[in-house]
């Protein structure tokens, strides 16, 4: 185990499932100190015994129960990190939600939701942790989507949630040429269809609809299989390490080959 980010101290939002629970394990693997973030405490608190599992102490973990679109609840988290560890080394925004239709078919509000998720609550998150990541010439690693490179499929449309992950990939760039003279990088990963429990959250689909949608995914990746969370995890913490100390304002697929233009 290479232990690249021994002690360095993680906030990572959206960490109570899915690709961020997979994110806190992949830390806690490297002996980081992790910071657990989401609204379902019950949730946090089994990423916490799965960071456990792997070795990690518990007196590295913290776990906070946070709605990342509440700016007052953002501050309170970042407060309670650097009183806890007394800094920040890095910082996963990867808090998400999904919203489906098309422009004919979503209201204004849904679109909002969006923005305030996937753009204003990482914008202000990030804003607050700059100090603490300039001081320790930290890293961003913001979990974007394949579908801010291209639109869903014609039967599977997400015009908001394209449309905010697309703003999240600018909002990457910006950040990270922003923060380049201060020796802080900021970079995207793009999953492509990872099963993460997300789409049967939303309470958009019946699990069967879910099922039936990953099944017609598999082929349209040109490896011939779906992506994991550990797959996504990986790419993460390389980022957040200093393996990937000359990449900054990346865009990272993980996605199996399916941004690819296929003949």
């Amino acid at each position: 185990m290479s232990r690249r980010l021994t002690d360095k101290v993680v906030i990572i939002t959206g960490a109570s499932s899915g690709i961020g629970a997979g994110i806190a394990v992949e830390f806690a693997k490297e002996g980081s100190k992790v910071v657990l973030v989401g609204r379902n405490v019950e949730n946090l608190e089994k990423t916490s015994k799965l960071c456990q599992d792997q070795g990690l102490e518990k007196q590295k973990i913290l776990t906070v129960k946070t709605d990342v679109t509440d700016e007052e609840q953002l501050a309170r988290l970042v407060d309670a990190t650097v009183k806890q560890f007394g800094g920040i080394d890095v910082l996963v925004n990867n808090a998400g939600a999904v919203n489906t239709g098309g422009i004919q078919d979503v209201e204004l509000k849904q679109l909002d939701e969006m923005l305030n998720i996937h753009v204003r609550a990482v914008f202000q998150l990030t804003k607050l942790a700059i100090p603490y990541l300039v001081e320790n010439r930290g890293s961003i690693v913001n979990v974007s989507s394949l579908q801010a490179l291209s639109p869903g499929t014609m039967e599977f449309v997400d015009v908001t949630y394209s449309v905010a992950k697309a703003g999240l990939d600018m909002l990457t760039k910006c950040t990270a040429l922003e923060l380049a003279k201060k020796k802080v990088r900021c970079n995207s990963v793009n999953p492509g269809v990872v099963p993460s429990g997300l789409l049967t959250k939303s309470g958009e689909f019946t699990e069967e609809e879910v099922k039936g949608f990953y099944e017609s995914q598999v082929s349209a990746h040109p490896l011939g299989k779906l992506g994991t969370t550990e797959d996504v995890a990986k790419a993460v913490t390389f980022l957040a390490s200093e393996d990937s100390g000359f990449i900054t304002g990346a865009i990272l697929p993980i996605d199996g080959g399916r941004n690819l233009p296929i003949p």
